[in-house]
């Protein structure tokens, strides 16, 4: 497993909190959600990348996700825990 940095999460909860308020806690999202969020995170900086699932920032943040997903039961938890 190999996510992105503790950086890019909290840069990613603070975009979420700004432009979809609506989505509460990145912990509970499934993969699709999730990865939704975060690929209109990364376009919104203009990292195309993201675009393609076999990239390497694609598969970084699915890493991500199963961080979050599988062991955490709030963003604040996998925050404190993450590596």
């Amino acid at each position: 497993m190999n996510p992105v940095r503790k950086i890019a999460v909290v840069g990613l909860l603070e975009w979420i909190s700004k432009n979809k308020p609506s989505v509460k806690s990145l912990s509970g999202l499934d993969r699709e959600r999730f990865m939704e969020h975060v690929t209109d995170y990364e376009l919104a900086k203009g990292i195309n990348t993201i675009s393609n699932r076999n990239s390497d920032l694609w598969r970084k943040w699915e890493s991500t996700h199963m961080y979050f997903f599988e062991n955490a039961h709030s963003d604040q938890e996998a925050l404190a825990a993450y590596d």
